[in-house]
């Protein structure tokens, strides 16, 4: 099985438009968002144009309250608050938007992948038997915009940078 994980779009619908295409291309059907997608019709834009399972988190801007009510009746969406968590093929996975939060949900040992965003820089690295993963800016927000494949349970992660 092969995941999508995302972070910081920043209401870059164009960005959003280049990665649904990367992701129907490698038929991707579960997609990890790491926050800071901002508005919430953002959310709602992305659940209606992608037809698999959409799991969020929240980012350190926008309305909280708000994304909360907007998104909680889309469809293939779950929110799952400041951290969220997952198990795919038998693969623990743990998600959340800043890093030091991600670093200690590493060290308890509950995950085998930790996603995190907030830096916009690409990360892959193994801290004892946990994988770390941040897919750097899918909104190209100081950086080139990407997002990041994993296979599960082999665990290879692949970044892949949008072109527009």
């Amino acid at each position: 099985m092969r995941i999508a994980v995302m972070s910081d779009l920043h209401d870059n619908l164009p960005a959003w438009e280049l990665v649904l295409r990367e992701l129907q291309r490698e038929e991707i059907t579960t997609l990890i968002n790491c926050g800071d997608t901002v508005a919430p019709d953002v959310l709602a834009q992305m659940t209606n144009t992608f037809s698999g399972d959409l799991h969020t988190v929240f980012g350190n801007n926008g309305d909280r309250e708000n994304e909360i009510e907007m998104t909680k009746n889309l469809p293939n969406l779950t929110h799952h608050g400041e951290v969220g968590g997952l198990v795919l093929e038998g693969v623990r996975i743990g998600f959340t938007h800043e890093p030091q939060p991600a670093m200690a949900m590493v060290t308890t040992g509950e995950f085998d992948l930790v996603c995190h965003g907030h830096t916009h820089l690409k990360r892959w690295e193994k801290k004892n038997s946990c994988y770390i993963l941040n897919p750097g800016t899918a909104g190209g927000v100081f950086q080139y915009p990407s997002f990041a494949t994993v296979d599960l349970p082999d665990m290879k992660a692949r970044f892949i940078d949008l072109r527009f």
